[in-house]
């Protein structure tokens, strides 16, 4: 249709509200506890990889531990050597004694790469080289100012800085020789190559970039097992938390020593977890640093996983709760289309659900009802109809008997007893119309309205209605317009019923209309429909009363209404009258504006116009 055909507006209607609260609810139900679950997962997995990687790192940090200590109590066991006699200078025993004493010392560590003899002055007696042999007597020094020297006349194991030489690190260690009373009698000396100990470090990795560190506690880094290390230019002062821990233990007791593990910047800047331990009576501190990302990819890889896991059991969760708002939502759909059906009367068009619940039982209730309404209404119609039918009689009767006195007796008739005579014919005129429109709704809602369909020419029709109607729109000085439409093609209807049709529209845009207002009637052609439009400039409706336009015994109620008889069945039997024929019927108004009915019906087939 035109624009000038429009839609009734409709109520706006809240749909699949219980399906969202259902979804809604089983999201949050079924979600909740998924992301708790991940959380949970995650830390644990979190805080089992951290103890993990601190108990790996731990081990690996006492295992070497226990290798340079192993090593360095080996070394300085060799060194420790007693004089079986009561002698109070080195210098007494034979120089080929004193000699034989280096010489087996060499031979039970291959560690060592030089030793020394002192005797309780300070005086080198002899030194002894792995490589050179004993050197000459001009070479020898007096190291009674070395500290390695005063420390092991007082009786302390000594062991020196690392140095670092073109062969690789080397310490000093110096032993007090004593004798048989445990008095000390000398000093033996010996510098340790660190080469044997630097590879058993060099094996000590984590995961693929965790390395260890071994450190004095000046700062030297002594070996490592980080590949990419260049220990002649690092140091351990570059690592400030290494430098704040190996100060802090420095000269600290054995007992005093304490171990530590945290996060922090190695001296490459990547972010490390590094746990270091100090030996035990060693000036040495070994660390393990381990990448973060390395240390703890299998946690992010967890996380990822589970990450991945909540996201699919979230969308499968998402799935699962539209399907089951659904299953529950729609025998209450179904509820809900029999009950708006049986609303409008349609009482036989029922849907049997199969839910085993209480939601059948509700539904098979809603049949029984249905069934009861049925036979109410079938009551209720055959009521109607036997009533209207049996008034039908009387009334026409009196309309009849009324109509002979009128004429008849015109001039014997009192003026006042001729003006009571009309009123009672106008009132009972108003009453056969009702009776007549009641028998009508009686035989649309029985199914007992006869419809002959036929090809029917509705510029003819319309043009017979205006003129049969002239003397209703002439008395209120209405301008009547038709327009024709050339070649209008003949559209499918009942004679009968059209013409009531058209009488009603025509009619109701008179009495509704405005003294000296217009009415105008054309047709169009849309959609293989043939439409009449019946417009006027009366008083109009507005959008709430365009919407119950079309139901049983409705009027607007206004100041320009009440005056208009009228049943309120007029536009209702319009309504059915149209639809019955295959078409349907618009509405367009607006108040004080006036009013436009249009009506389509099917296009008649050329074989049925030629028949």
């Amino acid at each position: 249709m035109t624009e000038q055909v429009k839609q009734t507006e409709q109520k706006p209607k809240k749909r699949g509200t219980l399906r969202t609260k259902v979804a809604a609810w089983f999201l949050f139900v079924s979600v909740i506890p998924i992301i708790a679950m991940s959380y949970i997962v995650v830390l644990l997995v979190n805080l089992a990889n951290e103890r993990l990687v601190e108990e790996l790192e731990t081990q690996l940090v006492r295992q070497k531990s226990r290798e340079v200590e192993k090593f360095f109590e080996e070394t300085a066991g060799v060194l420790e050597v007693r004089v079986p006699l009561e002698i109070g200078d080195v210098t007494i025993v034979p120089e080929n004694q004193r000699r034989l004493l280096m010489e087996e010392t060499l031979r039970e560590s291959k560690a060592i790469r030089s030793v020394s003899l002192y005797d309780v002055n300070g005086q080198e007696l002899d030194r002894l080289d792995r490589e050179v042999g004993f050197a000459n007597d001009r070479d020898l020094i007096d190291g009674s100012q070395l500290e390695k020297i005063i420390a092991a006349q007082e009786g302390r194991s000594y062991f020196s800085p690392v140095r670092q030489t073109l062969e690789g690190a080397y310490i000093s260690i110096a032993q007090p020789l004593k004798n048989s009373t445990d008095t000390t009698v000398g000093v033996l000396s010996g510098d340790i190559a660190l080469t044997t100990l630097r590879r058993d470090i060099s094996y000590g990795t984590l995961g693929s970039k965790g390395y260890i560190l071994f450190f004095s506690d000046d700062g030297n880094i002594i070996a490592h097992s980080r590949s990419a290390l260049d220990e002649s230019a690092i140091r351990i002062g570059s690592i400030p938390y290494l430098a704040q821990f190996a100060q802090a233990n420095a000269g600290a007791a054995s007992s005093e020593r304490v171990a530590s593990f945290t996060q922090y910047a190695s001296a490459w800047g990547e972010r490390v977890v590094g746990y270091a331990e100090p030996l035990r009576n060693l000036p040495f501190v070994i660390a393990a640093e381990w990448p973060v990302d390395d240390a703890f990819r299998l946690s992010r890889e967890i996380q990822t996983q589970a990450l991945v896991f909540s996201l699919v059991v979230l969308v499968a969760v998402l799935l699962i709760s539209f399907l089951v708002a659904r299953r529950v939502t729609q025998p209450i759909r179904i509820l809900r289309e029999e009950a708006k059906r049986i609303g409008q009367g349609k009482f036989d068009d029922t849907i049997d659900i199969k839910t085993n619940d209480e939601i059948q039982e509700l539904d098979e209730e809603l049949h029984d009802m249905a069934e009861a309404l049925k036979q109410l209404q079938q009551l209720r119609e055959e009521f109607v109809f036997i009533a209207a039918h049996e008034l039908r009689s009387p009334v026409t009767a009196i309309k009849g008997y009324i109509s002979m006195i009128l004429e008849e007796f015109t001039d014997t008739l009192p003026g006042d007893t001729r003006h009571m005579l009309e009123q009672v014919q106008r009132a009972n005129q108003h009453l056969v119309q009702l009776v007549q429109d009641l028998l009508e709704v009686a035989r649309s809602d029985a199914g007992r309205m006869k419809l002959e369909v036929s090809p029917q020419d509705l510029a003819a029709m319309a043009k017979t209605v205006i003129s049969d109607l002239k003397p209703l729109w002439e008395e209120k000085k209405l301008v009547m317009t038709y327009q024709e439409y050339p070649g209008l093609p003949s559209a499918l209807a009942d004679a009968d019923k059209l013409r009531e049709v058209l009488v009603n529209l025509v009619s109701n845009a008179t009495k509704y209309n405005r003294d000296a207002g217009t009415i105008t009637v054309w047709h169009e052609v849309v959609d293989k429909t043939v439409v009449t439009h019946v417009a006027d400039s009366g008083i109009g409706m507005a959008p709430e009363e365009v919407e119950k336009l079309f139901q049983k015994f409705y009027r607007a109620e206004n100041t320009d209404t009440r005056k208009v008889q009228g049943t309120g069945l007029g536009l209702f039997i319009v309504k059915q009258i149209i639809e019955k024929m295959g078409g349907q019927i618009r509405v367009s108004s607006e108040r004080g504006k006036g009013s436009t009915f249009s009506f389509a019906l099917p296009i008649a087939p050329l074989e049925a116009k030629s028949n």
